[in-house]
């Protein structure tokens, strides 16, 4: 099936009829293959490290909140004894 429908594909792109989504065109395809390389080793070198770094920096940032979330429950634990205690 897929080999009947790849031979049209050619057979039609060789008789010059108009081009479909599907018509293989070996230009466009190392040209799209070259653009995502590129793109992929920029964005690798650049990009990537940036988003590990902001990650690790919020999570030691949700990391510090939740230890003074900790902090501040233990406190009002203790407030709230005390003040039970009072009553």
């Amino acid at each position: 099936m897929y080999m009947l429908l790849l031979a049209t594909l050619v057979q039609d792109h060789a008789e010059g009829a108009a081009p479909t989504p599907f018509s293989l065109e070996p230009g466009l395809i190392i040209w799209t293959w070259v653009v995502f390389i590129t793109l992929f080793l920029a964005l690798r070198k650049y990009a990537w490290p940036a988003i590990v770094r902001l990650a690790e920096e919020r999570e030691r940032t949700i990391q510090r909140q939740l230890t003074a979330a900790e902090e501040a429950n233990a406190t009002a634990q203790a407030a709230l004894e005390e003040h039970r205690k009072l009553l």
